[in-house]
């Protein structure tokens, strides 16, 4: 899965609600913005943030 799609499911599956906690785990810093987004958008809802990179101090 690429990270625009990853990036769109999370955000589709939070207004659906299809979960409560999120586990996000990838080396991609691209997800940033759109973690965050959902964070802010839905911040009832849990995203564990798992990147692999050692030292991306962004979230």
């Amino acid at each position: 899965m690429t990270d625009v799609n990853l990036a769109v499911e999370l955000l589709t599956d939070a207004f659906l609600d299809k979960f409560d906690v999120a586990l996000v785990v990838s080396a991609d810093s691209d997800l940033v913005a759109p973690i965050k987004k959902s964070k802010e958008l839905f911040p009832s809802k849990r995203i564990i943030i798992g990147f692999h990179q050692k030292g991306i101090p962004l979230l």
